[in-house]
């Protein structure tokens, strides 16, 4: 219809010319369409003007879609570079809360065994009571029972001395985890001001990270709750290790005491039976620390949960990103058949970012990157285009500006990579930083280069019409 109307301003010159007008612009809008230059030497003058108005505005059109699809996609790789490294930490908080799950369980055997030993203590103090009240006899029955409960007693202050390190290990890895806790909602905090960046598209990742940040303020929380009831723990195992001391000594009294002749069984057995009394005590504080075990055991089993919801969500919004990557791509690829001033540059900005996230993924363990797959500066597309433009890009600042930052991404990412996959984690820490340098100067760079050209004289589809 649009090609009827171009004809019909074409003046009449017979049915056969009226004819070959018609087809030399449904010729002319064909190759528009296909982002081409038109033939237009067969047409009037008024229909190239309209022509040339038509080229415009798909120019203008697909310059715009193309700005938008690779901004689209600079914005989802910064979010997705962010939630990867939110990943990353909630993954540590996922191993340090499995770790604390062994040390609790490791705790909660240590009181059950200790709570054994007092039992037999006890036992054998009852015994040593009923037998000194028997003469001699039963004075060398009580010394060898209370030598035995000296024994018990070392093993005991042996158990408390491990319940102590146990806390110790407990408390150290709770500070660990409330620390990458707080890392966790600040990563999740800069992922939701990325996804809001990125408007409409990014609200689903809006919402996973709302959700991340949610569960590390609970991790916080459930961390501080059993940082208290470590507390308490320790101040309770000081006094159980007081009370067995305590014990001890008065053990040791009680075995010098029998060593005595008949006349100090009496003693003997104010000495046992003041044992008796502080092992009594002892086993009614081990008994109130069970309890608090189990809170205890409660609490890392709440936190792993959390740890392990937490993964799994981000890892969710990792496996979704890789489907929008996949779209931006094929966008890029249909944009790419036409004609578009710049089209490299622009999907230069866009490749350099998913890279930058790739390399991301790779050091929080949620993709897999080898040093081959980046390739030199000069064999990627913008290297390629680089080269080949010399000769006509030479004269513009941006251009030469653009080269040295270029090589140094490739670099880095290259570095980083063979660090990372030799195992030296700091190496490659250290190398993708100098990348988030690099690549942000290639990214200025290409903005400046976009710039530069777009204000020289003759671009554009309506420089191609003649």
């Amino acid at each position: 219809m649009f090609a009827r109307k171009i004809v019909s301003m074409a003046p009449a010159s017979g049915q056969e010319a009226q004819g070959n007008v018609e087809s030399a612009i449904c010729e002319a809008l064909q190759a528009l369409a296909r982002g081409e230059a038109p033939d237009t030497s067969a047409l009037p003058a008024q229909v190239v003007t309209h022509l040339n108005a038509l080229a415009s505005e798909i120019r203008v059109r697909d310059a715009r879609e193309l700005e938008n699809t690779v901004a689209f996609s600079m914005q989802a790789s910064e979010s997705m570079t962010a939630i990867a490294r939110a990943t990353g930490e909630v993954r540590a908080v996922d191993r340090d809360a499995q770790a604390m799950s062994a040390a609790v369980e490791q705790l909660d055997a240590s009181i059950r065994e200790i709570n054994g030993f007092a039992a037999r203590s006890i036992e054998a103090l009852d015994n040593c009571v009923s037998e000194a009240s028997g003469g001699l006899e039963a004075v060398r029955t009580a010394r060898r029972e209370t030598r035995s409960i000296g024994e018990a007693f070392a093993t005991i202050d042996e158990r408390v001395r491990a319940l102590e390190n146990a806390a110790q290990q407990i408390t150290q890895i709770v500070d660990t985890i409330a620390a990458i806790a707080g890392q966790t909602n600040l990563l999740a905090l800069n992922a939701t001001i990325e996804a809001a960046r990125a408007g409409e598209a990014g609200r689903g990742f809006a919402v996973v990270a709302g959700e991340v940040k949610n569960l590390s303020g609970q991790t916080a929380r459930a961390t501080e709750d059993i940082r208290a009831r470590i507390d308490n723990l320790q101040s309770e195992v000081t006094a159980i290790r007081g009370a067995v001391e305590h014990a001890t000594e008065s053990v040791s009294a009680g075995v010098g005491a029998a060593d005595q002749a008949e006349h100090s069984v009496e003693a003997t057995a104010g000495e046992v039976s003041q044992s008796h009394g502080l092992v009594g005590e002892i086993a009614r504080a081990i008994a109130e620390q069970s309890s608090a075990t189990a809170e205890l055991a409660q609490g890392v089993m709440r936190i792993a949960s959390d740890a392990r919801q937490a993964r799994e969500r981000t890892e969710a919004v990792v496996a979704a990103a890789a489907g929008s990557e996949a779209v931006i791509g094929s966008s890029l690829q249909e944009l790419g058949k036409r004609a578009i001033p710049d089209y490299v540059l622009h999907c230069a900005k866009s490749d350099h970012l998913i890279w930058k996230k790739r390399l991301a993924g790779m050091l929080v363990g949620v993709a897999q990157l080898e040093e081959s797959e980046l390739s030199d500066h000069k064999a990627c597309r913008l290297g390629k285009w680089y080269e080949a433009a010399r000769a006509d890009y030479s004269r513009y600042p941006a251009f030469v500006a653009l080269e040295a930052p270029h090589a140094r991404v490739h670099d880095a990412g290259k570095r980083a990579a063979r660090a990372f996959n030799a195992g030296d984690l700091a190496a490659a820490e250290l190398a993708f930083r100098e990348l988030e340098e690099a690549s942000g100067a290639v990214i200025s760079a290409l903005d400046d280069l976009i710039a530069q050209t777009s204000a020289a004289p003759g671009r554009g589809h309506a420089a191609m019409i003649a």
